[in-house]
């Protein structure tokens, strides 16, 4: 588990984190969240210890990071894998190369190190690859070179800065799929700093949102994306273009709700009519959650704002502005 208790960060007198407490629990995907400058990267590089702290402890494994000598940091950032957004390969070197350097930085055999580079080349897909130079890679391939390399000292934790950001749709999905196998055949925690809110639907199981350096909400994915968050509204930029008459209600479908007619049965039972003003279903992992808009004339907004009540489900009354 890794846990943050009232950590304060600056950079002169600009204060980048501002009394963060957070717990990840261990071998979660979990991702950090927030508009550039909000501080998602700064929080990330606190955890191997890239980045000092003013105040308040990191504590990764029941260890404070922030209180470890030199050697005993070395060994802990053993322990923890990290990916950058523009793979940070080194050039001059084929794949086999950069992939066994924090290997040959560990002073392995020669025949543990060729072991081992195979054996992450065949969990990432590049063993035909390991001649190429990274010049001669595509995006995605680069960044499965970056992946093996970040697992080659078998950490428990990986750091995701930002990992899909340089990628195309169909390259990002696959490397999503890649560190969803990581995580479920190898229990490693992995923490994803992105804007991408696709990423975030796609793989976190819970997320953390940050905004000018302060944490505005922590919880699982699907109930913060479908909760009236206006933080996470700002970064998902969705347009709804609704009725200006009558009364726009938003009715929020979490994975618990069993009740699919829901919409039918409350238009039977209160004989009501109403629009569909706006309707969208989302995937969360392997999840399909939805949220409906609807459309009431005025003077049926207490009955079924009643009704919604009574059947205990999510909804935001929307004020056209």
């Amino acid at each position: 588990m890794i846990k943050f208790e009232n950590v304060v960060k600056k950079y002169n007198n600009l204060e980048a984190l501002s009394d963060i407490s957070l717990e990840i629990p261990k071998g979660k995907i979990f991702g950090i969240v927030g508009k550039s400058g909000a501080g998602k990267s700064t929080l990330l590089r606190t955890i191997n210890q890239l980045e000092t702290i003013e105040s308040g402890n990191i504590y990764v494994n029941e260890v404070d990071v922030t209180k470890l000598r030199k050697k005993d940091l070395r060994l802990l950032r053993k322990n923890i894998g990290m990916i950058f957004q523009h793979f940070s390969l080194l050039e001059t070197k084929n794949v086999y190369e950069n992939i066994a350097l924090p290997l040959r930085c560990s002073h392995l055999k020669k025949d543990e190190i060729n072991k081992r580079v195979i054996e992450l080349a065949n969990i990432v897909g590049i063993k035909d690859k390991l001649k190429s130079k990274p010049r001669e890679l595509s995006g995605g391939q680069k960044q499965r070179v970056a992946i093996a390399r970040a697992l080659a000292s078998n950490p428990n934790i990986l750091l995701c800065d930002e990992a899909t950001s340089a990628l195309d749709p169909i390259t990002t999905k696959q490397i999503l799929n890649l560190l969803k196998k990581i995580n479920n055949e190898f229990g490693i925690t992995i923490i994803l700093v992105t804007h991408q809110m696709e990423v975030v639907k796609e793989i976190c199981e819970s997320i953390a949102i940050l905004s000018e350096g302060k944490l505005i909400q922590v919880g699982e994915t699907d109930e913060i994306f479908l909760s009236k968050n206006n933080m996470l509204n700002t970064l998902i930029e969705e347009e709804q273009i609704l009725p200006t008459s009558g009364i726009n209600i938003k009715l929020f479908f979490p994975k618990s709700f069993t009740e699919s007619s829901f919409i039918t049965k409350m238009a039977r039972e209160l004989n009501v009519d109403f629009d569909i003003a706006y309707g969208k279903l989302e995937r969360f992992q392997n999840h399909i959650l939805g949220s409906l808009i609807i459309n009431i004339a005025k003077n049926d907004e207490n009955k079924i704002i009643e009704y919604i009540k009574n059947h205990n489900l999510e909804y935001e009354v929307i004020i056209n502005e």
